[in-house]
C-alpha cells in the first residue's frame, strides 16, 4: 500500500519512533558514511530540529563499499548508515551486510521507494542536465534535445565530465538503443569537439574557456550560482536522466538503533525537503513531496530515466564502452 500524505506523516507521533529515538540518543552517536562530505556536513544540523543529541562522525569516501567489505571480512564493523547511488549497495546487499529497516510500516515511507527487500531506501536524484554560462549563451541557444548539441553553433563551445559523459549516453543507450546513443557520443567528441575532462568544469564555463557543460547535475549547478556566485545556470534535457542515490542501515552497525533512527528519517518527505534545502538535491520519483520535482515530471512529460535494480548493471556496461569512445580508444 502507497503511503498517503497522513501516514507519511505520523512517524512524530509514533510511540515506536519515539522508542527508537530514545534508544538511539542513549548510544549517542552515529557513524555516517558516503561517497562526499558535501553530500553530508548538511545532515547534524536538521537532523538536530527533529531528534537532538545524537552526533553524526561522516566519513566521505567514494570506496566506501569496497571498505566495508573489507571490515566485515576483518570481523570489524565500524559503519552504523550508509549513503550512496543504488549501484554500490549490491555488493552489500550480496553479502548480506545490510539490515532491514521498516520505512513503510514504521516512518510512512512508500514501499515503491524501498529497494532489496527493504533493506535500503530512495533519498534523493541526480538530475542530470545541460549547464551553461548565462553571460555567454543566449536563451535563444538553449537545446531542448541531446541531438541538439550536434548543431555546429555548438562546436568549440562545450566541455564535459569525462565521468558523467559516458553515463548519459549510457541512459541513452538504454531508452534509443546503443547505435543511435553510440553516434550521439562519437558526434560529441568528433562534431563538436566537446572538452571531456577530470577538471572542475565551473571554472571553464565561468571564465569562458567553454560556455556550457553538456552532463551536470542540477544540483551542482546550483551550488555553483548560489553558493558560488557564478554566472550559471542549468536547463533541463529531453529524455533526463537521473542517478538514483539511497540510504540504509549496516546490519552489524555498532549504534544499531542510532543507524535505523538516521536512515528512517532521511527517507522521509521531510528528510528529502531538507536535503533539498541545504544541497539543493533533488527527488524526481513518483509522488515526489519536492515542487521542482513535480515541475520537472510535468514539464518533461515523464520522460525521465531513472536508475532502478532493473537497468543499473546494464547502464554500468554501456557507460564502459561510451567511456572507452571518449577518451578514443574505441573507435
Amino acid at each position: 500500500v502507497a503511503a498517503t500524505p497522513a501516514l507519511a506523516q505520523k512517524w512524530k507521533d509514533n510511540p515506536q519512533v519515539k522508542a527508537l529515538y530514545a534508544k538511539a540518543k542513549a548510544e549517542g552517536e552515529v557513524n555516517l558514511w558516503g561517497p562526499t562530505r558535501l553530500g553530508m556536513d548538511w545532515i547534524q544540523g536538521e537532523l538536530d530540529k527533529v531528534f537532538p543529541g545524537i552526533k553524526i562522525k561522516m566519513t566521505p569516501d567514494l570506496a566506501a563499499t569496497t571498505k566495508i567489505i573489507a571490515e566485515a571480512r576483518a570481523g570489524k564493523h565500524s559503519v552504523d548508515a550508509y549513503s550512496f547511488a543504488l549501484g554500490y549497495f549490491v555488493p552489500l546487499v550480496q553479502r548480506d551486510l545490510m539490515a532491514k529497516v521498516d520505512y513503510a510500516g514504521l516512518w510512512g515511507v512508500d514501499p515503491k521507494n524501498t529497494f532489496f527487500e527493504s533493506k535500503a531506501a530512495a533519498t534523493h536524484n541526480l538530475v542530470y542536465s545541460f549547464v551553461y554560462n548565462e553571460k555567454l549563451v543566449k536563451e535563444s541557444e538553449l537545446p531542448r534535445t541531446w541531438t541538439d548539441l550536434l548543431h555546429p553553433r555548438w562546436k568549440n563551445r562545450l566541455t564535459a565530465s569525462s565521468f558523467l559523459l559516458p553515463n548519459v549516453c549510457a541512459y541513452l543507450a538504454l531508452s534509443w538503443g546503443e547505435e543511435r546513443a553510440t553516434k550521439l557520443c562519437r558526434g560529441f567528441v568528433n562534431d563538436v569537439n566537446a572538452l571531456a575532462t577530470r577538471a572542475p568544469r565551473e571554472a571553464i564555463i565561468s571564465q569562458g574557456e567553454r560556455h556550457a557543460s553538456i552532463a551536470e547535475f542540477t544540483a551542482n549547478a546550483e551550488v555553483w550560482r548560489i553558493q558560488q556566485g557564478l554566472p550559471i545556470r542549468w536547463s533541463p534535457m529531453t529524455p533526463t536522466m537521473a542517478a538514483q542515490f539511497v540510504i540504509g542501515a549496516l546490519k552489524n552497525a555498532p549504534h544499531p538503533n542510532a543507524a535505523q533512527l538516521l536512515a528512517g528519517w532521511l527517507a522521509t518527505d521531510e528528510g528529502k525537503l531538507a536535503r533539498e534545502r541545504e544541497r539543493y538535491d533533488v527527488d524526481v520519483r513518483e509522488g515526489t513531496p519536492s515542487a521542482l520535482g513535480k515541475k520537472l515530471r510535468a514539464q518533461l512529460g515523464g520522460e525521465i530515466l531513472i536508475e532502478d535494480t532493473a537497468n543499473m548493471e546494464r547502464r554500468a556496461v554501456l557507460s564502459t564502452r561510451m567511456s572507452e569512445i571518449i577518451s578514443g580508444q574505441r573507435k
